[in-house]
């Protein structure tokens, strides 16, 4: 990087679907005795992400893998019912490990929106997994599985592809 407006390319294709697929083997190993496996996607990127972790895991796991996209405004300080939106019952993840995906895991907000609906429900285990974890997290949460982990600053911002040219840039 030579200039502030230049992005430096942290993960190119071949990369990123390396690390999805390592991902889901991590997912598959820490979970090979559950007959099922919850992925919630947060939309948009996560959503992306979820799917490819969901047809790796098709290939490699005798679990039978649900795959849903969690919506919610990331801009409204607790979200409420009406700020929160997953098309599942409550009772089918009681007692059942559910991990949460998403692209970017920058200050941790995110997940803890989902965890404040999640908990009540008794899932058996709640996991998070990124493609891209950056260690300066406001909230208490840490991914359980990380795609690559970054030590930046907070100016600095990461945008991930997942479309049809999948890759992960670092923008100063």
């Amino acid at each position: 990087m030579t200039s502030s407006s230049q992005k430096a390319r942290l993960l190119d294709q071949r990369e990123v679907l390396l690390r999805i697929r390592r991902l889901a083997y991590q997912i598959g190993e820490r979970h090979y005795k559950s007959p099922e496996i919850f992925l919630l996607g947060v939309h948009p990127q996560g959503a992306l992400l979820s799917e490819l972790l969901w047809k790796f895991l098709k290939e490699i796991s005798p679990a039978l893998v649900h795959r849903q996209i969690v919506r919610l405004k990331k801009k409204v300080e607790l979200p409420s019912e009406t700020h929160f939106k997953l098309n599942i019952q409550p009772e089918k993840i009681r007692q059942k490990p559910v991990v949460i995906v998403d692209d970017v895991l920058n200050t941790g907000r995110t997940t803890t929106h989902i965890l404040h609906h999640l908990l009540p429900h008794n899932p058996s285990s709640i996991e998070v997994t990124v493609l891209v974890e950056r260690k300066h997290t406001i909230y208490p949460v840490k991914a359980s599985y990380s795609g690559i982990v970054l030590h930046d600053t907070l100016n600095n911002h990461v945008s991930v592809s997942l479309d049809d040219k999948k890759e992960v840039f670092l923008h100063p």
